[in-house]
């Protein structure tokens, strides 16, 4: 049990485009405005038959938004 004073961590969970630095970073920066501390960066809608691992690296390759 933790006391009832001091700060949260909010976490976000979501999903942002890669290859559009400007649009990915106007999704954090909404959430980052809404008090979030966290964003984990998470792709549940990978298509079947896709190469998942390789659209994962894609995506970890593109580095977080800036």
């Amino acid at each position: 049990r933790r006391p009832a004073e001091g700060a949260f961590e909010y976490v976000v969970e979501g999903t942002t485009p890669g290859g559009d630095r400007a649009a990915a970073r106007a999704v954090i920066e909404q959430w980052e405005q809404a008090g979030a501390t966290w964003y984990n960066e998470a792709n549940w809608q990978i298509p079947d038959g896709a190469d998942k691992k390789a659209v994962l690296l894609e995506r970890i390759r593109q580095g977080p938004p800036r």
